[in-house]
């Protein structure tokens, strides 16, 4: 399957999405633990980068897009890492929202003579609160009807602390006075099915991944040229 990668240059795209910080902690195994079995790793180097939602937009800004990011934090300081993160891509930020009894998700590999030997997550699974998603769905709303120039909208929602049918009536009432949006929506929080639902009956396709948006795409396009 051919991607035009050179249109993402003209592309302004909006993220939402969950984002997190994927720590590594790279180092050698010199010993066993005397106080249980297990290997003693001595940290030697350390590095962060951007998770979840956050590598979709580092790898679309990589290829050229413009991005804005929508979606929740915390207040402490992995959160004030990741908001540096995205700054350094150029990055609009007024999307995200901090939530202050919130941790910021990190997920810590350590690895050792270049395999991964654990991974630590520190997130939590409980919804984020009712005033914080409609304060994401609101900035989402502001960002796509003050700037024409964003074309696309993905929506990636994989952890459980999303109310999926909430985002879907956000996204409606996003789109519906800018009808020649393109939309690649990914749901897979709660209420996911009725996120589904609310979606598709208002004629807009759930995908599961990228490049089933990309197959449908390449499909309508087919279709188009073949009438």
């Amino acid at each position: 399957m051919d991607i035009d990668i050179s249109a993402f240059k003209d592309c302004h795209i909006l993220v939402v999405g969950d984002l997190m910080i994927d720590e590594y902690l790279w180092g050698v195994v010199d010993r066993i633990s005397p106080e249980a079995p297990v290997q003693v790793v001595s940290v030697d180097r350390e590095e962060y980068t951007l998770g979840g939602s956050g590598n979709v937009i580092n790898n679309l800004v990589a290829q050229g897009a413009t991005v804005s990011a929508a979606g929740v934090i915390g207040a402490g300081s992995n959160g004030k890492r990741l908001l540096r993160e995205l700054k350094k891509l150029k990055v609009q930020t007024e999307g995200i929202i901090a939530e202050n009894k919130r941790p910021t998700t990190r997920k810590t590999r350590i690895i050792a003579a270049q395999q991964q030997v654990l991974r630590i997550d520190r997130e939590v699974n409980n919804e984020i609160l009712k005033k914080t998603r409609n304060a994401i769905i609101k900035a989402a709303i502001k960002i796509i009807r003050e700037n024409p120039k964003v074309k696309v909208i993905l929506v990636n929602i994989m952890a459980g602390i999303t109310r999926c049918d909430e985002m879907a009536m956000g996204i409606l009432e996003a789109i519906k006075d800018r009808a020649e949006l393109k939309l690649v929506i990914r749901l897979v929080g709660t209420r996911e099915k009725e996120g589904r639902a609310l979606l598709e009956n208002a004629k807009i396709e759930v995908l599961d991944s990228m490049d089933k948006a990309a197959k449908n795409r390449s499909t309508k396009r087919t279709a188009s040229r073949d009438k």
